[in-house]
């Protein structure tokens, strides 16, 4: 019984980070990032919808991009088949000026999120024509800190990839579920 307990008294504490910390490993990511339909089932023809979120999970003050969708996010959706569904239009970041109205400051603990018609929509999108259930991820990066330290001022410009959690959504009929990692 001491065996398990102390088991899980290890157990959480890694879960909260903090012997995580004590033995040098990091703690949670500064940013979380989900991407979520906005509903569990679309109608064929319907604007397909998701929902980019980004959340500071860290105690500094966190610089970000309102632009999410075809900004500083790479989507990924499979089909029914479990195939990449094709794309149409740009697909990465052109470099370009920002003005700082694109950005946002989050303090700890705070969200911004946006909206985004994903499926195609005057050309460009995502080609999601094929009923049943579809699987969607997404990468949020703002890339090189320096870029963007004019804008950011005080607040800290997070480097790297931030991953979101696999979303299924369908079109026509079949269940929604939400996938780990």
């Amino acid at each position: 019984m001491k065996i398990a307990s102390l088991v899980l008294q290890i157990t959480l504490l890694w879960a909260s980070g903090v012997l995580q910390e004590a033995i040098g490993q990091p703690g949670p990511p500064v940013l979380t990032f989900h991407v979520s339909p906005t509903k569990p089932t679309f109608v064929g023809g319907e604007d397909i919808i998701l929902r980019f979120e980004l959340h500071n999970n860290s105690k500094d003050v966190v610089f970000v991009s309102r632009k999410m969708y075809d900004e500083f996010v790479d989507v990924t959706i499979f089909g029914p088949d479990g195939k990449k569904v094709t794309r149409r239009g740009k697909s990465k970041i052109d470099s370009k000026r920002y003005s700082p109205q694109d950005f946002a400051v989050l303090k700890e603990g705070e969200s911004i999120g946006t909206n985004a018609v994903v499926s195609l929509k005057d050309g460009l999108g995502f080609v999601i024509d094929k009923p049943g259930r579809y699987r969607a991820v997404g990468e949020y990066a703002l890339g090189p800190p320096a870029y963007f330290a004019p804008f950011a001022g005080a607040a800290k410009v997070p480097e790297g990839t931030f991953r979101s959690k696999v979303q299924t959504f369908c079109l026509e009929t079949c269940v929604a579920t939400s996938e780990p990692k």
